[in-house]
């Protein structure tokens, strides 16, 4: 509904491990959704993996299929702000 209003959000945060699709589907999804809108590649919503998992594998996967930042969990103020500016949605 949003990408069809034209306002396409700012900021989701996915988790990998999540029921049904995990956060790798999901994410995707979310860029082959916004390509159909003709949304170019950094112009959709800014996506930031939040997880437990910090192996090399699922870190390069979200990054291949265009996340933004990718959190460890246990996640603190620091990190997510860090993670806000690299995705430039925090000064």
């Amino acid at each position: 509904m949003a990408l069809e209003s034209e306002s396409p959000y700012d900021l989701i945060c996915l988790d990998i491990m999540m029921p049904e699709l995990d956060g790798h589907e999901t994410l995707t999804a979310i860029r082959k959704l916004e390509s159909k809108f003709s949304l170019m590649p950094g112009e959709g919503s800014h996506i930031i993996m939040t997880t437990s998992l910090k192996d090399s594998k699922n870190v390069m996967t979200a990054f291949s299929n265009q996340c933004k930042a990718y959190l460890v969990k246990p996640i603190n103020q620091q990190k997510i702000e860090e993670a806000l500016k690299k995705t430039n949605l925090m000064a």
